[in-house]
């Protein structure tokens, strides 16, 4: 058996990405950047009040408070999405909303609250003068040219993921269409003659079907297009098959479940090789060994346990990252903490994640199992909100010992 590391080493050196599209930006969501995205202008493109209230300058109002206030004239209005060529000059003041341009001359904002208008409003008139009860120094409640980023500054780089805050930069710089790698596109299929679909009546010895359902809201999560295929029974001319159905659908991956361990109705294995290649078989973690890594017909394929937890941490261990590294992502990301256990870990020889709960105790985070570890037991999966990753080659680690975490 591989060792984990070297088996997710093994299989990402043989994921090759994607090719290349511009597609609408309200598209882009989940998707992966194809080239640095470097700023076309500055922001603010102007400088801009943070505040409502009244543009002014700040030697004004030095001794300004509320014992001794410090009167102003009203000289113009400038709401959100206007321009003035008037000018503040010493003793003026200009109302002024939030995100309007600063006029001329002054270099400061006094906020509303800091005078003597306590009526507001859309009806609220333009007053004639104000009362400043605070001084405040110059560039307060201002945003200045530039203070996000500047003309030229890298703000994405090449391979970032397009969340909604990446989605909202590219938008806030004028940007219609992005070049992005397409999205990766997923054959999948579960094997088995005890398999039926939910919402189909069960047959003596028969259980729904539900990796394909787990695997595909992880795989989609990640920006892949899935493309679902039958229930392949057990036999070999039958996964043979909708294998060359898979191939037909021109997907970037192909991922089983099931039928890929050493039983005498496990076919998967000998499918592959009919007509491809094993690169990879069986791995010393707990749950998963049975993973295997190959290609079909020059397409790579990822053949995941049956037991719905060994699929589910097959999935997060090898498919995950190479779903990101097919997919163009330069720098594959998992969120890990470390954690203390608060109880002893029985271990054996193999690498294990395992089901459990991390929660805070004072300035400590702790993490405990969700009880029973059988692959089988989806309940406690849904029980855990992470992964503890136990390394091999101890047949116990104490409560106490420091661990990796992987929150979902």
């Amino acid at each position: 058996m591989k060792s984990f590391d070297k088996a997710r080493e093994k299989l990402l050196e043989s994921i090759t990405t994607v090719g290349l599209e511009t597609i609408d930006l309200a598209l882009a969501h989940n998707r992966v950047l194809a080239q640095d995205f470097l700023a076309p202008i500055a922001f603010p493109l102007f400088a801009t009040s943070s505040m409502d209230g009244f543009a002014l300058l700040s030697a004004d109002i030095e001794n300004a408070s509320e014992a001794n206030p410090t009167e102003l004239k009203i000289v113009g209005d400038i709401p959100a999405g206007t321009f003035t060529d008037q000018k503040v000059n010493s003793g003026s003041a200009m109302r002024i909303m939030t995100g309007a341009p600063l006029p001329a001359g002054a270099d400061t904002v006094l906020p509303v609250e800091l005078t003597d208008i306590h009526e507001r409003g859309p009806d609220f008139p333009l007053p004639s003068k104000i009362r400043a009860m605070r001084s405040l120094k110059p560039g307060k409640h201002v945003r200045p040219v530039g203070q996000d980023f500047q003309i030229g500054d890298r703000l994405l780089k090449k391979g970032s993921y397009l969340r909604a805050q990446e989605i909202a930069l590219l938008a806030m710089n004028g940007v219609e269409e992005v070049s992005v790698y397409k999205q990766v596109r997923i054959a999948m299929f579960s094997s088995g003659d005890e398999l039926q679909l939910p919402g189909d009546e069960l047959g003596q010895g028969q259980i729904y079907e539900s990796n394909s359902y787990s695997i595909s809201a992880l795989a989609k999560n990640l920006g892949a297009e899935i493309i679902q295929l039958p229930i392949a029974p057990d036999s070999l001319e039958a996964i043979i098959s909708i294998l060359d159905d898979a191939v037909h659908e021109n997907p970037n991956m192909i991922i089983s479940s099931a039928g890929v361990s050493v039983g005498s109705h496990d076919y998967v294995r000998d499918a592959i090789e009919s007509n491809g290649s094993l690169d990879l078989w069986r791995v010393n973690m707990r749950p998963g060994k049975p993973f295997a890594f190959g290609h079909y017909q020059g397409i790579p394929l990822l053949a995941l346990p049956g037991n719905p937890v060994s699929s589910f941490v097959s999935f997060n261990v090898f498919a995950n990252p190479a779903i990101q590294h097919m997919s163009g992502r330069t720098e594959i990301s998992r969120l890990k903490i470390w954690g203390i256990l608060s109880e002893d870990v029985k271990q054996n020889d193999r690498e294990s994640f395992l089901r459990a709960i991390y929660y805070r105790k004072g300035d400590q985070l702790y993490v405990r199992l969700t009880g029973h570890q059988g692959s089988g037991n989806l309940f406690s999966l849904v029980q855990a909100n992470c992964l503890v990753r136990i390394p091999a080659g101890k047949e116990a680690h104490k409560a106490g010992t420091k661990i990796e975490i992987w929150p979902f």
